[in-house]
């Protein structure tokens, strides 16, 4: 009977740990790599999915404020300067998820829009983002 070398036995078990560690590494690079790929395909899809600035604007001038209150409810703050003809209601955050419209030159979403309503008759005029 032989008695193996010690030395080699540290190296061989060595090696496979390395092989180990080596594959757990690319198999882990590969999961998020696909995870990421379908999180931003959908991500993309979503944004495509919102109107262009345009098509928003086209959509909410000449619409009432209670309208634009029903469908966006209470804005995060409102402009009420004395002596303009139109009251300014804010709706966005920095951070926040709501998406209103899209940028369709760069397709990113717009979480800030702006509506311009007249104060005699509660009209949206404007829409800025």
């Amino acid at each position: 009977m032989t008695r193996q070398d010690p030395g080699r036995t540290v190296l061989i078990i060595a090696v496979v740990a390395a092989g180990l560690f080596v594959g757990a590494g690319v198999l882990a690079s590969a999961v998020y790599v696909l995870t990421y790929n379908r999180v931003e395909k959908q991500q993309k899809a979503a944004v495509e999915q919102l109107p262009t600035r345009d098509e928003f604007r086209a959509k909410w001038v000449g619409r009432t404020q209670g309208e634009v209150v029903a469908a966006f409810g209470r804005p995060e703050s409102t402009d009420d300067s004395q002596g303009s003809p139109t009251i300014t209601l804010h709706y966005g955050k920095l951070f926040g998820d709501q998406q209103y419209a899209r940028d369709p030159v760069a397709g990113k979403p717009l979480n800030f829009v702006r509506f311009e309503v007249t104060r005699d008759g509660g009209r949206v005029v404007g829409v800025e983002f």
